[in-house]
């Protein structure tokens, strides 16, 4: 993997390390409590991050099935998109889940998820390190709100979406250690 790759896998892995150590540190009523009937628990939260990681990766692999030559080249829409979209979710503004991304049911305990996201990540490792340099700049993901965007982007949106959530992590631990 090249080096710049690697340094934005490295950020996807320490978001998911930070978002572990939460739940990790966390009850079980901590890690279920929802603090109303709309909102997510902590397992919902997670859930939510899996459900966008694998349909991320499922669509690049689908996308790049026919080669990677026939993809489109990234232009300046696209790379303003792509900053935009990072820059968004680095705001810790609130934003709607997209509707594609199913809802999280909530039916599932720590060690299952921790399996489930070690066993996704090894699938990311194993898609990026295949991928020739010489095609970094082409469109190979689809993010509803910015559109096609480049396997670079693809990554730091990932990580951003972790990132995003960790607060709302931190507040649901929090707020059920106060009840």
């Amino acid at each position: 993997m090249e080096q710049s790759r690697m340094e934005r896998w490295n950020e996807l892995e320490a978001a998911k390390n930070a978002a572990m150590s939460i739940l990790s540190a966390s009850t079980e009523t901590q890690r279920n409590y929802k603090p109303s009937a709309e909102s997510w628990s902590m397992i919902q939260v997670i859930q939510h991050i899996l459900f966008s990681e694998g349909g991320t990766l499922g669509y690049m692999i689908k996308k790049t099935s026919s080669g990677w030559e026939v993809l489109d080249r990234v232009g300046e829409e696209q790379i303003a998109n792509g900053s935009l979209l990072v820059n968004r979710l680095a705001s810790g503004e609130k934003y709607k889940a997209p509707a594609v991304l199913p809802e999280p049911d909530g039916e599932e305990n720590l060690e299952s998820l921790e399996k489930r996201w070690n066993s996704l990540r090894e699938k990311y490792a194993q898609f990026l390190n295949q991928l020739p340099i010489e095609f970094n700049d082409r469109l190979v993901f689809k993010q509803p709100a910015a559109g096609m965007l480049t396997l670079d982007y693809a990554l730091d949106f990932l990580a951003e979406h972790i990132k995003h959530h960790l607060p709302q992590l931190e507040a649901l631990k929090s707020s059920q250690s106060a009840v």
